[in-house]
């Protein structure tokens, strides 16, 4: 596992959790630190109870907001969103970093830069290894209910890891 870890939007919104209120399920991952670049606090800012989420991140010890961002043309001839690409462009400067990324696009320029990533639903795997989680289902199934899309192989797959299947 990374000692720092580059986080998006929709793993903080839909973890944070905002929606399910399992912010520790970052916080599991056992990273030093956790970068979240201007662009996804002005996402999360900008969608409805930004306010609040934020404020739960910003309890987090962890947590360093990453002010201003330059984006190489290698991640921005993707037009990937903002903080997508940002997240990526951190990512590529912090050694030792991962992304925590579910947007398909991101995943597949992360892969091509040779980026560690894991996405919301890896998280609550890793959470469950290390004793944080004690039940995958309900909270994949949270998770399902506030956005989350994953097709019924991948949930098959994710409960199946879990030895919830």
């Amino acid at each position: 596992m990374a000692d720092v870890y580059v986080v998006n939007a929709s793993p903080i919104i839909l973890l944070l959790l905002g929606k399910i209120e399992r912010l520790d399920i970052l916080a599991s991952l056992g990273s030093i630190k956790l970068l979240v670049p201007s662009a996804v606090v002005q996402e999360i800012d900008a969608g409805a109870g930004g306010a609040a989420i934020l404020g739960d991140l910003h309890k987090l010890d962890l947590l360093e907001i990453v002010p201003e961002v330059t984006v190489p043309d290698e991640i921005a001839q993707w037009d990937l969103g903002a903080g997508e690409s940002q997240v990526l462009s951190v990512a590529i400067k912090t050694p030792g970093s991962e992304v925590v990324i579910d947007d398909l696009a991101a995943r597949k320029c992360a892969k091509t830069l040779s980026c560690p990533m894991i996405g919301t639903v890896g998280a609550l795997l890793v959470g469950k290894q290390r004793g944080y989680v004690q039940a995958v289902k309900p909270i994949l199934t949270q998770l399902l209910e506030s956005g989350l899309r994953l097709s019924d192989s991948m949930v098959a797959f994710v409960l199946d890891n879990a030895g919830e299947l």
